[in-house]
């Protein structure tokens, strides 16, 4: 296992529901760690003098919130051993978002999601959605009713493959380590086709080999539709955590540039950790 720690966590916040259970997770389940508490306002370009008086007092409403938050937070997690920076940024929230993750040399963005329960489910929210594609960095979407539903232990994860071999182990490793110190996890690599068919047991050996660490089991469905392929195979073995892979040119980019588009069935029912290869 890596011994660098992940001590940098950004922490994006809306003061909605959603983040406040995405903050939860994290000082339940980060140590030691120096959170960026990251939040974005601002107002479209309409006129000098009307701009002024509105992000004035847009500040202010953010930085209420965020006094707010970081009070709920203190009083929740007394011997919490994290340590907390607020971060109020005036302009569009994806720009200052990249800055922040260039200039502060973070390792992980934890964002709350609408997850299952919204009316219509979608794969991501709009704003994860931008987030996914751009940032470089290791993205861990929380859904809102995760804590609701009384899982707190990450101890099943699934891992949702396109059989190539997976660059970013030591992340992984590191990531499991952080948030289940004690467990001894399950690591379930999923791989979703359209059709009955052989796979090639060369990609397969090569992707299991580069997991070997975390003991991995080989799962191949057949699924019409690949998100819903792979919300059954989790709800139906019932994981606490789901792995992806962002490729450029992979099936699972073409998923995440379609999935509000075509309003695809996958609701987030568990925290989610998108890597980028």
């Amino acid at each position: 296992m890596p011994t660098t720690m992940l001590n940098r966590i950004i922490l994006t916040t809306d003061f909605s529901e959603n983040s406040r259970v995405a903050a939860d997770f994290v000082f339940e389940n980060f140590k030691d760690a120096k959170i960026i508490f990251y939040h974005a306002y601002g107002t479209p370009q309409v006129g000098h003098s009307v701009l002024i008086s509105i992000d004035d007092i847009l500040e202010k409403d953010a930085r209420n919130e965020m006094t707010i938050e970081e009070k709920r937070l203190n009083e929740k997690f007394p011997n919490s051993s994290c340590t907390l920076e607020t971060l109020l940024i005036n302009g569009d929230f994806s720009i200052g978002l990249r800055d922040t993750i260039k200039n502060r040399m973070a390792q992980l963005v934890v964002m709350g999601t609408k997850g299952a329960g919204a009316i219509q489910g979608k794969l991501f929210g709009s704003t994860a959605s931008k987030m996914i594609g751009k940032s470089e960095l290791p993205v861990l979407l929380i859904p809102d009713n995760y804590i609701e539903n009384g899982k707190t232990v990450i101890k099943k994860i699934a891992l949702a493959s396109d059989l190539k071999a997976v660059v970013n182990l030591a992340f992984i490793e590191q990531f499991v380590k952080e948030i289940s110190p004690d467990v001894e996890t399950e690591l379930d690599v999923l791989y979703v086709n359209k059709e009955e068919g052989k796979i090639d047991e060369n990609d397969k050996d090569d992707l299991l080999d580069s997991l070997k660490s975390l003991n991995p089991k080989f799962h191949k469905i057949v699924s019409e539709n690949v998100t819903e392929g792979i919300e059954r195979f989790v709800d139906l073995n019932n994981h606490d955590l789901l792995i992806m892979i962002h490729r450029q040119h992979s099936f699972m980019e073409k998923l995440f540039k379609s999935s509000i588009s075509k309003n695809l069935a996958l609701s987030i029912k568990i925290p989610t950790l998108i890597l980028h290869e």
